[in-house]
C-alpha cells in the first residue's frame, strides 16, 4: 500500500469516499455512473465530505438517489445503503 498514490482532494478517513471521487474524476464527458455507498454519506457533515458533495453538485448532474434498506444485501452487509 505504501507504493499506491492517489491524486485526490478528499482527505478523510472513509475509503469509500476516495473511491467515489476516483469514479467521478474518471468519468468521460457525458459519462454515467451508479455508485453504491453507505447511507452515512448523505448525512456526513465533516469538512472533507461537504467538500466532496460540493464537487459533485457543482460539476456533475446527479439524477437521483436511491435508498436501500439495511439488510438488503445480507449476508454481505447489514448497512443501509444509497445509490447515487
Amino acid at each position: 500500500w505504501d507504493n499506491i498514490h492517489i491524486d485526490t482532494h478528499y482527505k478523510g478517513p472513509n475509503l469509500d469516499y476516495y473511491f467515489l471521487e476516483h469514479v467521478i474524476d474518471s468519468l468521460a464527458v457525458n459519462g454515467k455512473a451508479a455508485i453504491i455507498l453507505p447511507e452515512r454519506f448523505l448525512y456526513d457533515v465533516s469538512k472533507e465530505c461537504i467538500t466532496l458533495k460540493d464537487k459533485i453538485f457543482q460539476n456533475y448532474n446527479l439524477d437521483c438517489i436511491f435508498s436501500i434498506p439495511s439488510g438488503a444485501l445480507l449476508p454481505y452487509t447489514a448497512v443501509k445503503l444509497c445509490i447515487l
